[in-house]
């Protein structure tokens, strides 16, 4: 009978000690695991028959969701391990919203419009241009925005520009400090930087240098080193390293591109000319828009010793061959076949087009024109207009 009692008290210590156990371990089982949520949501305005979604950066992903878009509302129903930065778009010429999920449920409200008509002859039909005018049901998105309109009232004060990166580096600090294991964390201290796919804006027209940015980096919990917002953070550091490259005063970095017909050349042979090396892609709206433009200031200063070198960092030769034969440039047109991976756009931190770097007779780097205003100006003031 005793001996009994005993097995029974230590089968009971037994089942108690698993259950201690198991309820140790379970959020850590339940922490990664996938969750079934749903986003529903309101078009106001005009928008395509479907809407697509896809996680972090994984645009070109087959197997995207998706969803049909009945009077103007739809309901997109997937799995993930949450929070998630998610992204919206209508398919093929579209721009992409991106925001945080981190419940079963979120509700939005867009407002869309078709900026070009479909047409038989457009490729995936006209052009959309919306936005998300409204969140609920995402606490991590709500931080998102109260930061991003922290930052517009900033950008609007009449401070000076280091008072304001000062405010701005606070601001971002006590953000870490207090929540150093968030995803959205890494999310906000790109800031501006922190663009859709691989692109980034100029590392000079960033708030923070590499200093601030690499300090606030390391205050966030390593837990998040293989997060997709971390890697975007590492190649913004990269990014803005790379800035000393193309700050004015060093020297083009010149290798060997090919023409469509597959020669080889050196981008050193437009010595002795003032040389706009034009980085661009076929489909980057604003590239093709830019060179057009680039028509009139090519023509205005060519007599002069001014020339244009495009470098195309197109993946589809094809297409790119296409398009320079149907526009007719009148100035060299080479590719990268190694495009954003190439040596040029790795040298100069490229990962976004257009870029266009402004070099003197000698190949010493003049500026980087934010734009083909900007490129005039200094064409005018600077070069020409002595």
């Amino acid at each position: 009978m005793a001996i009994s009692t005993i097995n029974k008290f230590e089968k009971l210590g037994n089942m108690k000690k698993i259950i201690l156990v198991a309820s140790f371990y379970l959020p850590i089982l339940l922490f990664g695991q996938q969750t079934l949520f749903e986003i529903k949501g309101v078009i106001k305005g005009e928008s395509k028959k479907r809407i697509y979604l896809f996680f972090e950066n994984d645009v070109a992903h087959k197997d995207s969701i998706s969803a049909v878009i009945s009077s103007n509302r739809f309901l997109l129903k997937t799995k993930a391990k949450l929070p998630i930065l998610c992204r919206l778009h209508f398919g093929q010429k579209t721009n992409i919203q991106e925001l945080y999920i981190d419940s079963k449920s979120t509700y939005l409200e867009l407002v869309s419009n078709l900026t070009e008509k479909d047409t038989p002859d457009s490729l995936g039909g006209g052009r959309t241009k919306f936005s998300i005018i409204k969140v609920e049901g995402s606490l991590t998105q709500s931080k998102v925005q109260e930061f991003k309109m922290w930052k517009t009232r900033l950008d609007s004060t009449e401070e000076r520009p280091e008072r304001k990166n000062s405010l701005l580096y606070e601001k971002l600090y006590a953000i870490v400090k207090r929540k150093p294991s968030e995803k959205v964390s890494a999310y906000l201290i790109a800031g501006q930087g922190y663009l859709f796919g691989r692109g980034f804006m100029l590392a000079n027209e960033f708030p923070l240098d590499y200093v601030q940015v690499a300090g606030l980096k390391g205050l966030l919990n390593k837990s998040l080193s293989k997060s997709y917002e971390m890697q975007n953070l590492d190649k913004l550091l990269d990014v803005i390293d790379r800035e000393k490259n193309r700050s004015a005063g060093s020297v083009f970095y010149d290798v060997v591109v090919k023409d469509s017909s597959g020669v080889t050349f050196y981008t050193d042979q437009y010595r002795g000319k003032y040389t706009l090396y034009d980085f661009w892609t076929t489909w980057c709206g604003p590239c093709m828009t830019s060179n057009r433009e680039l028509e009139s200031v090519y023509n205005a200063y060519k007599a002069k010793g001014f020339e244009i070198v495009s470098i195309s960092l197109d993946e589809d030769q094809e297409m790119w061959k296409e398009v320079i034969k149907k526009e007719k440039y009148q100035w060299p047109q080479y590719i990268d076949d190694k495009n954003f991976s190439g040596k040029l756009a790795l040298y100069y931190g490229i990962r976004s087009v257009p870029i266009k770097i402004l070099v003197d007779k000698n190949g010493i780097i003049i500026a980087i024109p934010s734009s083909d205003q900007e490129l005039i100006r200094i064409l005018n003031e600077k070069i020409f207009g002595k």
